[in-house]
């Protein structure tokens, strides 16, 4: 049990880190896609927030898998670099048995995003 806390204290920075990133990302993607209308139809810059942040949602739910595709990988390859995996796996904790509940928490992200873009996501934006 604290390796899975140990674990998770080392993912979950890095998730909410690299959501974050990418979704402002693809906020800024999305603001320079449409900048030409914004300026044409003479939009103030409140305007523009309110549009980005109407679209925030949406954002994150097109960055939760990259999010955590990174958070993994990052996290994996951090613990490989600090011979923390080698400890890991000399203790006989086998690397399935290791990376479960980041598979479980993958698993629940998706169910959680399906709901989140089906429920939440809709009524944010009416």
């Amino acid at each position: 049990m604290k390796l899975v806390a140990y674990l998770f204290r080392r993912f979950i920075p890095i998730f909410l880190g690299s959501l974050g990133f990418f979704s402002l990302v693809l906020i800024l993607v999305d603001l320079l896609m449409n900048l030409t209308n914004y300026l044409q139809n003479e939009a103030t810059a409140v305007q523009v927030a309110q549009v980005m942040l109407l679209y925030f949602p949406k954002t994150c739910w097109y960055a939760m898998p990259l999010g955590i595709l990174f958070a993994v990988a990052y996290t994996l390859s951090d613990l490989y670099a600090s011979n923390e995996l080698t400890a890991v796996f000399s203790s006989g904790v086998s690397l399935l048995h290791f990376t479960f509940p980041l598979l479980v928490f993958s698993v629940v992200m998706s169910f959680g995003l399906y709901f989140f873009e089906n429920y939440l996501s809709l009524k944010i934006c009416r």
